[in-house]
């Protein structure tokens, strides 16, 4: 799908970013995943 590239996942901590993580890790060949968020204390982090 995304080979040779590196993806920049804004948000990578809530639901759908974290989603979009693990599944972009696990169906591309050869890429790198980045994630960014603000973790605070309110986001609840045991899905990741």
């Amino acid at each position: 799908m995304y080979q040779n590239k590196t993806i920049l996942i804004t948000g990578s901590s809530g639901f759908i970013g974290s989603n979009l993580t693990k599944r972009l890790i696990l169906e591309s060949d050869n890429c790198t995943v980045v994630g960014y968020d603000n973790c605070n204390d309110y986001i609840t982090t045991t899905h990741l």
